[in-house]
């Protein structure tokens, strides 16, 4: 029967083939089951109720070994790793029942320090950050692997992800100023092909300059109204750019799901400023037709400048797979 240090050794000379063969005496093996089951079984109490096999475990901590610096000494590189942080990590990694739910609440939700120490603080920014890890950590491009399997093991997993926090930080910093760069220029200046695909003719230049308050007020509060879910979507698609195939696999439906959410969304944001324009600023039925020609034309890019700024009431608060209202 093959032992777990056997899988290890095994998981080391695939990932290093060209290195010298590696000793795989009875006495090697023998330390090396003395440090890994006890390891697996200490891990199985303080993840509990995550189960992740000990053949699997054994495998990742050899791809682990095999990619540590050091002079080829396995017991004492697997002694210098962080046996437990692994565990969590290759269950997430590898979908264990339960142990992407531990690692969200344990590595993830705490985060906020990490992300004020180079950015914004708002529930908003965080939320984005924390979003923005889930995806990369734990949703791969079809065919990939989890990146989180690529976590090692030399640092403590906490400390691992708060350097991740802080790069995706200063990343969707970058981001957003460009985002806010482009979005006012086109608020500001009028919408070209460049940004909504229609140039505004002067009946809808001139509605532009005379509702731009009232029409921001309009596009806020039919945000507001729409439910976390589709904020969610909008601000994701829309702010982050997204497909919405990559955002159906994020929330483990269809895309025609994701897709029909969207447009059901967007439709109501124009219905309910249409609808709030007409009767705050009694406009003549005649002039209304203008009016829904200028929400549709620029209701994308201001529900991109909306969902990007830290109001909070536009904010999408449910942004994790498992707590989205489905």
């Amino acid at each position: 029967m093959t032992t777990p240090a056997e899988v290890l050794l095994a998981r080391v000379r695939d990932e290093r083939p060209a290195c010298a063969p590696l000793p795989d005496s009875a006495e090697l093996i023998h330390d090396l089951d003395l440090i890994i089951v006890p390891a697996h079984a200490a891990a199985v109490q303080t993840w509990a109720p995550i189960q992740l096999d000990l053949v699997d475990y054994a495998r990742h901590l050899g791809r682990c070994v095999a990619v540590a610096p050091g002079d080829g000494d396995l017991l004492g590189t697997l002694a210098t790793l962080h046996l437990s942080d692994l565990y969590i990590a290759c269950a997430s990694g590898l979908c264990v029942p339960h142990a992407r739910e531990r690692f969200i609440r344990h590595f993830l939700q705490p985060i906020e320090a990490a992300v004020r120490t180079v950015g914004s603080g708002s529930i908003n920014f965080v939320d984005d950050v924390r979003q923005q890890l889930h995806e990369r950590l734990l949703v791969p491009p079809r065919g990939e692997l989890p990146r989180i399997l690529q976590y090692g093991g030399r640092a403590a997993l906490a400390t691992w992800i708060s350097v991740a926090a802080r790069r995706a930080t200063l990343e969707l910093l970058r981001e957003t100023e460009a985002r806010h760069r482009r979005v006012d220029d086109g608020f500001d200046e009028g919408f070209d092909d460049d940004t909504v695909g229609i140039e505004l003719d002067p009946e809808l230049q001139y509605l532009k300059a005379r509702f731009r308050d009232a029409f921001r007020a309009a596009v806020s509060a039919a945000i507001a109204q729409l439910c976390a879910r589709d904020r969610t979507i909008l601000r994701l698609h829309r702010v982050g750019g997204l497909t919405l195939a990559r955002i159906a696999g994020m929330l483990a439906v269809d895309e025609s799901t994701v897709s029909r959410w969207e447009k059901r969304a967007r439709q109501a944001i124009v219905a309910d400023t249409n609808t709030a324009l007409g009767k705050n600023l009694g406009i003549a039925p005649a002039d209304l037709p203008s009016v829904v020609r200028l929400v549709a034309s620029r209701v994308d890019v201001s529900v991109a400048r909306l969902l990007a700024s830290d109001d909070p009431a536009l904010a999408a608060t449910e942004y994790l797979p498992d707590r989205v209202d489905r």
